[in-house]
Order: C-alpha cells, then sequence, then structure tokens
C-alpha cells in the first residue's frame, strides 16, 4: 500500500537516506515541479511534513489542480510512512497505476501477453529498445533479467528498474486473481450510503511476499464492490513476533471509521463522499486510510483505499 521511496523522488534524490525524506524540498516530490511550490506555499504548505498533514481535499480557492493537490499529499504521506517505518510495507502500487489507461480493463488472463507500452509511462520508443533485447511482452520484461533491462538503452538505469518492477508487479497481481479471485478475510455490505466492511484479526492467512508480516486479510489487489461503481483495495498484518513500532503521529484516515469488538474489526465508509482526484488522476477518491494504521492495540495494521474509476 506504501510506494517504494525510488518512486516517491525524482532521480536526483534517489540515494536519499530514508530519516531524511521530511527534509526535502517539496519538488523533490515526483510529479512535483520547481513552478508547483507557490501554489502550496500559498495554502501555507511549505514542508514535506505539513504537505503529509493536509486533508484530501477539492479546495475552491487555490493555484493547484486537485490532482496535483492530491498528488503531493498522497506522495509526501508515503514519505512519511518510510521515514518512520522503512522497509514494513507492502511495496505495490494499485493496478491503475501500473497501466496505461487504455489497457485498464484487460482481464487478468490476458494482462501477461500485452505489449510492454500498455505499463503505464513506456513510451513507443522504448517498447520498440525493449523488443529489440527479446521484451515484447509484459511477460518477457517481468522475466528478464535486469542487466538484460538496462542493455535496452532506456533513459537510464532508474527507467530500467522502474518498469521491471512494474511489470513484475503487473504478473503478480494478474496471477493473484486468476488463483484467488476473491477477497481473504473481508465480509462487505451496503447499507444505504454506507459500505461497511469486516475482517477477523484473529485470523492468519500466511506470510506476505516480503517475508516480514503475516497476512491477516487481503483483497488481493483492486476489486470492484458488486453493485458499484466503487474499486476497493484493503491489506490487513502483523508481525510475527510482537515488536515495538516507533511511535509518530497518527495521521487522520479519510472517511473510514474503524471500531473492534472483541476479534471483528468494522470499517465503515460513507461511499458517497469525494476528496478529489487520486495520485495517478485515475481516478476520484472515496476513502482512504492514509498509510497503515494499527486497530488500537492490537499489533494488527490495516491500510486500505476506495476510489472511483473516472469515466473516460
Amino acid at each position: 500500500m506504501v510506494r517504494p521511496v525510488k518512486y516517491l523522488v525524482v532521480n536526483e534524490y534517489n540515494e536519499t537516506p530514508n530519516k531524511e525524506l521530511p527534509n526535502l524540498p517539496l519538488h523533490a516530490i515526483s510529479g512535483i515541479v520547481e513552478d508547483d511550490v507557490p501554489g502550496f506555499n500559498g495554502m501555507g504548505i511549505k514542508t514535506i511534513p505539513e504537505l503529509a498533514d493536509t486533508k484530501f481535499a477539492k479546495l475552491q480557492e487555490k493555484e493547484l489542480s486537485d490532482y496535483k493537490l492530491n498528488h503531493g499529499i498522497s506522495y509526501a504521506i508515503d514519505m512519511m510512512i518510510q521515514a518512520e517505518e522503512p522497509g514494513v510495507h507492502e511495496e505495490v502500487l494499485p493496478i491503475d497505476e501500473l497501466l496505461d489507461k487504455k489497457y485498464e480493463k484487460t482481464p487478468d488472463t490476458e494482462l501477461a501477453d500485452l505489449d510492454t507500452v500498455a505499463i503505464e509511462g513506456v513510451a513507443p520508443g522504448s517498447a520498440k529498445k525493449l523488443k529489440k533485447k527479446g521484451m515484447a511482452t509484459i511477460k518477457e520484461l517481468a522475466e528478464a533479467d535486469i542487466e538484460k533491462v538496462k542493455s535496452a538503452g532506456l533513459k537510464g538505469d532508474w527507467e530500467a528498474e522502474k518498469f521491471s518492477q512494474y511489470a513484475k508487479w503487473i504478473i503478480g497481481y494478474a496471477k493473484i486473481n486468476i488463483e484467488k479471485p476473491d477477497m481473504e478475510n473481508i465480509e462487505f455490505e451496503i447499507k444505504d450510503n454506507l459500505l461497511i466492511l469486516k475482517i477477523d484479526i484473529s485470523k492468519e492467512l500466511g506470510k506476505s511476499s516480503t517475508g516480514k508480516s503475516i497476512i491477516v486479510a487481503s483483497s488481493h489487489g483492486n476489486h470492484r464492490i458488486k453493485g458499484t461503481d466503487l474499486v476497493l483495495g484493503a491489506f490487513a498484518y502483523k508481525y510475527p513476533t510482537k515488536k515495538e513500532v516507533k511511535k509518530r503521529k497518527i495521521k487522520e484516515a479519510q472517511n473510514v471509521e474503524i471500531v473492534l469488538d472483541g476479534d471483528i474489526a468494522t470499517l465503515t465508509m460513507d461511499k458517497t463522499k469525494d476528496y478529489g482526484s487520486s495520485a495517478s488522476g485515475k481516478s476520484t477518491i472515496v476513502a482512504s486510510t492514509r498509510g497503515n494504521k494499527e486497530i488500537e492495540k492490537t499489533g494488527v495494521f490495516v491500510g486500505l483505499n476506495l476510489y472511483k474509476p473516472k469515466k473516460k
């Protein structure tokens, strides 16, 4: 649920130690340029911590677009999480941020055979370079040795690493959804305008892909909620042994109320809310935990995003 550092900042700042991320200038955030900074400053936002503490919003009077503002907030939140709890997160992006908009509705069974140009950010010229090196499809790119990808002559090693990782995530996403098309340990119901999720925090579904945590519940990627135009991505986990998590200021969840009753955690969201564009600009934010939140003092953490894809 949290983006890796190398995708959060521009190439110039890729070697910044995690603990120094909050001290970087706003234009160090990937997707934010120096010309955007006065717009943030005009809202009283001058630092990454201040940006991370800003609520997702649709503001009437500002120099920034909803997309640019919410993109900055989303990335700043992830930077603060990586600075305070580095390396403990499921480092994977939502599928809508991995694929070019044209290919977002591709069936899971067909993703592996898509041309690499279907990957978000891969230009036709780059796709041709990859094809010349024997990496015409997403599957071929995902399976290729990183040195082979770097030899394709892309803009730099950072781009080769990025596209290689995107391809691996897409293949992983497809594999999970083909083998496990349903959510695990997540029940939901709709009551009027409310979407209600229930998670049994006593369950264990096995180790995460990193091996650093135990999965408690998973939507296995992003799933459309039947009967609605909403898409949900949720993940709950705990550590194999009780570990002390560094105390930090908890950022307020957006439209997510969590109540624990015994072993059952209930998450309630108002599905009519609108918090502006997502970081990718492809969807509208409906609810978000804004990072991983511990469910009271249970040692179980949950991360959730609920959004509505924008109509093309």
